[in-house]
């Protein structure tokens, strides 16, 4: 699932901010 979320993140280049905030949304969904 995370492989999917960074390839996408390349394809759209998208601000590492961006990443930060998806990652954190993930990370508490885990939890």
């Amino acid at each position: 699932y995370l492989s999917s979320i960074l390839v996408r993140i390349q394809n759209t280049g998208a601000s590492p901010v961006t990443l930060s905030q998806l990652f954190a949304k993930y990370s508490i969904k885990e939890q």
